[in-house]
This record gives structure tokens, sequence and C-alpha cells, in this order.
């Protein structure tokens, strides 16, 4: 009679256990299969330099630090994605040869310290949405670039999930 019990006992925990795994299987694989939803649509924003305009020692009354000059950088950005691109994208970070080199609005509007730089978006308003696919957008920037460099590298990512790119600018 005990080994009758302990097989009804075994049975019931079976079932449950059955009960509770099929669910969780189907659970796993149907979120598996949405990690690849084909409802979500992913930007893809390359930059082409399209002008460079130096404009001086000053810009909107702000004046440029000693041996400094200010630039104007013109882009296309093209979205080769099948996704609107937000104004995030691209977000370019500008280097020259030396740390000091080139410096974004931020550092002049806030007086910020180069340690205290964050990357900045191309596009003003972060959050709202500027180039459909397919579409290009007109975006461009103002550096304060340190006299006698020749050349800048802008660096960014095409979309969300992509590689850094490197755009080489050279000033001469």
């Amino acid at each position: 009679m005990a080994s009758k019990g302990r097989t009804v006992l075994s049975v019931i925990f079976l079932a449950a256990g059955l009960v509770l795994l099929v669910p969780g299987i189907l659970f796993w694989v149907m979120s598996a299969g949405s990690s690849s939803d084909p409802a979500y649509k992913e930007p893809y924003c390359v930059v082409e330099l399209e002008d460079i305009t130096e404009l001086g020692g000053s810009y909107e009354g702000v004046s440029a630090e000693e041996g400094y000059t200010f630039y104007e950088f013109s882009y296309l950005v093209k979205n080769l994605g099948d996704g609107e691109s937000y104004q995030e994208l691209p977000s370019l970070y500008y280097e020259g040869p030396e740390y000091n080199d080139v410096y974004e609005h931020y550092y002049w509007d806030s007086q910020v310290t180069p340690e205290e730089e964050t990357e900045a978006p191309l596009f003003d308003g972060y959050y709202d949405l500027c180039i459909p696919p397919g579409r290009v957008g007109r975006a461009s920037e103002v550096l304060m670039v340190k006299d006698g460099v020749t050349a800048v590298q802008a660096s960014y990512y095409p979309g969300y999930s992509d590689e850094k790119l490197i755009l080489d600018i050279d000033l001469s």
C-alpha cells in the first residue's frame, strides 16, 4: 500500500512538473523568436562631409581661444536603414592628432574643461525623429580647431548595433 501511495505521489509530481514545464518551454521559444522581431526597424545613418567653412576668430559673439579658429563642418546624413533615425544618431566625436586640437560647441557654451566633455548629437532635439528611411538630411557643426591642425577625425556609430566608423577630414 505504501508503494502504491508513492507511485501515485510520483505521478502527481510528474504531472505538475509537465504542467509547469510545457508553458515554460513555449514562453522561452516565443521570447527567443521575438528578438529578431520583423516589426523592429533600425536606422543606419552614414555621414558624408559636404563642405568646410573657416569662420575665423569669432562665432555668434564668442571669441575663439588664443591659437584657435572656428570652422563649420556641413554634412549630408543618409539613412540607409529601414527605420526612422532619431536625432541622437549620428553623434560625431572629433579628435585631432593632439588631445586639445578640437573643441566642440558645448565647450565654449558652458565653459567646461575638456575632461568634462561628453558626446553630443549632430542634430538638436535628442528624442525627435529626423531622417526617415531612405532619405537624406543635412546638418552642420561649428568646431574650434587649433591653428596649424590640417586634419581631424570624426567617429560615429551609424546604427544602434553597428561598429564605430571614422570619417577623415582634411582642413588644408
